[in-house]
């Protein structure tokens, strides 16, 4: 068993940034740990011999030869596979254009809607291709009880376990014919036509976000500014601050104060009529 607990931040100076310690000890023997670890996850840690009473290792993130990860190109990945469906998202980040950003990211998210209404795909019917829901699980659920928690299907949607007979016997290409996860047909840049059954689903990019139990976020509206679109006049002193605030946001802030306009915008519309 291990304990491992994370700072991702500097306190007063005393703990070094991106610090761990972890306790490594026999089941029901937490307070007799056998090693321990302490350092920097990103840096240096040190892997000590509680018995021994001495240090057995100091290890570097530097030191081991980083192996080269070897994929095929993008352009001759699946449409569903997570280095080509997102990116463009990637690529307007690595440009820092966040309207980009959240432009190639809408365009997923929208047509992953799309697709859930038109073909009526809900949780219970879905066709995973790499991984299925079982009933009960006798190891998950044993590393559930010593971590001191259950298994909770309604924040899990039950207990997923990887397909090991099909991914042994080939997964072909493509997953899930010319479809595309922006709901349109492979090659044609056209919008996919209303499914009379529901097609093969993604595995991890629209099930993610119904795992969280999060409201999926609306449609833009065209009469409702982004938070890039708002302007201040030039004369106002705030602008520079409005400006630095916008710059230092992270999507999920950013989609925040959209959501924010979008409500007080519509709000303020309708009562002008």
């Amino acid at each position: 068993m291990s304990r491992i607990e994370f700072s991702g931040k500097s306190f007063l100076g005393h703990r070094a940034k991106n610090s761990f310690d972890a306790s490594l000890y026999r089941e029901d023997e937490e307070s007799q740990p056998l090693y321990t670890v302490a350092g920097q996850w990103n840096g240096e840690f040190v892997i000590h011999d509680v018995q021994a009473g001495e240090d057995i290792e100091t290890f570097s993130i530097d030191a081991p030869k980083v192996s080269r990860l070897i994929v095929a190109p993008v352009k001759e990945q699946d449409p569903w596979e997570s280095r080509r469906a997102w990116k463009e998202t990637r690529d307007a980040l690595n440009r820092g254009d966040m309207q980009s950003v959240s432009d190639a990211k809408g365009k997923i998210e929208k047509g992953q809607r799309r697709m859930r209404e038109e073909a009526g795909l809900e949780t219970e019917n879905w066709q995973h291709v790499f991984y299925k829901t079982v009933g009960q699980d006798e190891v998950a659920e044993r590393l559930a009880r010593l971590a001191g928690t259950t298994l909770d299907e309604e924040r899990t949607l039950g207990i997923w376990r990887f397909k090991k007979e099909e991914w042994a016997k080939g997964v072909r290409k493509p997953y899930h014919g010319d479809l595309t996860p922006e709901y349109s047909k492979a090659g044609s840049g056209t919008e996919a036509p209303t499914q009379t059954s529901p097609p093969i689903a993604a595995t991890s990019i629209n099930h993610h976000q119904q795992g969280r139990g999060q409201e999926q976020p609306k449609e833009r509206s065209a009469s409702v500014p982004t938070t890039k679109e708002i302007e201040l006049p030039q004369s106002s002193p705030k602008q520079a601050h409005f400006e630095g605030q916008i710059a230092g946001m992270s999507l999920q802030e950013k989609d925040e104060v959209e959501e924010f306009l979008r409500r007080k915008y519509s709000t303020s519309s309708r009562k002008g009529r």
